[in-house]
C-alpha cells in the first residue's frame, strides 16, 4: 500500500473514531452535566434499584409485554445504534481490514509504525475517556447537570440510598437543612420536586423561556436557554417521554446563604429530536435507561415555595 494510500485510511479511522466519541445524547443537557452547586461535592451514588417506580403522568403507559426496552444505558445519537450503528461498525471494520491485511504489512517502514502508534493512541484515549467517572467535583468547583423524570412518594431511609456514616451510624441527610431552616419538610420539598421535574421538561420541549426564568438558576438557565435556541434555530424539537422513574434522595447542605438538595432520578426513557415534518434526526422510540442527579437550591432565609433547579448531572460524569 502506498504511503499515501496508509496515511488517507489512517486519517478516515481517526475521523470516524472522533465522531464516535462525540455523539452526544439528545435530551435536555444533551447527556452532560451542567449548573451551579455551590462549592459542595456530590457523594457517589452507587446503582440500585430504588423501591417504587411510576409513569410520569396518567396518559404516559408502561412498555407493554414484549416491548422492546432497550439495553441499559443504550445512547441516542446518528450512530449510537439499530442500523447506523452496524454501519459504523462495519465501516470501521473494513478500514481496519484494509489496513492490517490486504498488503499493507508488505514493506513495513516508520510510516506504518506512525500510523499504527496514532490508531493505538487514539483508540487507549477513547477507552479510557468511556470509563465511568467519579460522580464529584473540586470544592469551589461548579457541576454541570441535565433533568427528567417523577419523584415516587415513598421515602428511603437513609441505609437504602447510601448515606455517609458517622461512628457506624447513617447521618439523616435532612439534619442540616432542619437546624437551619426549622419549617423545612423533606415530604413537601420531594412532592415539589416531583411537580418541577415533570413540569419543566415539559416547559424545555417547548421551548418555554419564562416558565424557565421561573424555575431555573440563572447559571443553568444560560446553558439549557443555549439548547433550545440551537434546536430551534434548526428547526427541530426534543421530544422525551419517560416511561418509568425512580428517585432517592442523596445530598442535603447549606452553604452560606444557600441552601441546596440533591435527587438522584433513574428510570426508562424515550428521547428523540424530530425535525418540522416530524422525521426523526437523533434519538430512538424505544426507551433506554438513564441515572442523573438534579440539585435545587434556594436562599436558606427565604420563606415560600422558592426552590429552583440549579444543577443536573449525569451519573458516573463530574466537571
Amino acid at each position: 500500500m502506498q504511503p499515501s494510500k496508509k496515511f488517507l485510511v489512517a486519517l478516515t479511522v481517526v475521523v470516524f473514531l472522533t465522531v464516535q466519541a462525540g455523539e452526544a445524547l439528545a435530551k435536555l443537557g444533551r447527556g452532560g452535566s451542567m449548573g451551579y452547586r455551590g462549592g459542595q461535592s456530590t457523594m457517589a451514588v452507587k446503582p440500585q434499584q430504588s423501591p417504587q417506580a411510576l409513569p410520569m403522568s396518567p396518559q404516559t403507559a408502561a412498555p407493554k409485554p414484549g416491548a422492546t426496552q432497550g439495553a441499559p444505558g443504550a445512547k441516542a445519537g446518528m450512530l449510537g445504534g439499530g442500523m447506523m450503528g452496524m454501519l459504523g461498525g462495519l465501516a470501521l471494520g473494513g478500514m481496519l481490514g484494509a489496513l492490517l491485511f490486504g498488503g499493507a504489512f508488505e514493506g513495513i517502514n516508520l510510516f506504518d509504525i506512525v500510523i499504527f502508534g496514532l490508531i493505538a493512541f487514539i483508540l487507549f484515549r477513547l477507552f479510557r475517556a468511556k470509563l465511568p467517572q467519579p460522580l464529584s467535583a473540586p470544592a469551589g468547583g461548579r457541576d454541570r447537570h441535565e433533568m427528567r423524570g417523577w419523584l415516587p412518594e415513598h421515602q428511603t431511609s437513609p441505609e437504602q440510598w447510601g448515606a455517609p456514616m458517622q461512628n457506624g451510624a447513617p447521618i439523616d441527610p435532612w439534619s442540616e437543612m432542619r437546624a437551619l431552616m426549622p419549617e423545612f419538610n423533606e415530604h413537601t420539598f420531594l412532592s415539589g420536586a416531583k411537580a418541577a421535574f415533570g413540569h419543566l421538561q415539559q416547559a424545555y420541549s417547548e421551548g418555554d423561556t419564562p416558565e424557565l426564568v421561573r424555575l431555573l438558576h440563572p447559571r443553568l438557565l444560560e446553558e439549557i436557554q443555549s439548547e433550545i435556541d440551537d434546536l430551534r434555530d434548526r428547526g427541530l424539537k426534543n421530544l422525551i417521554e419517560v416511561v418509568q422513574l425512580d428517585a432517592v434522595p442523596v445530598q442535603a447542605w447549606c452553604e452560606g446563604d444557600e441552601a441546596f438538595v440533591t435527587v438522584r432520578f433513574s428510570g426508562l426513557l424515550r428521547d428523540e429530536i424530530r425535525d418540522s415534518q416530524g422525521r426523526r434526526i437523533e434519538g430512538s422510540s424505544d426507551p433506554h435507561t438513564f441515572a442523573e442527579h438534579w440539585t435545587f437550591m434556594r436562599g436558606a432565609h427565604e420563606t415560600g415555595p422558592v426552590w429552583r433547579l440549579s444543577a443536573i448531572q449525569q451519573e458516573g460524569t463530574h466537571h
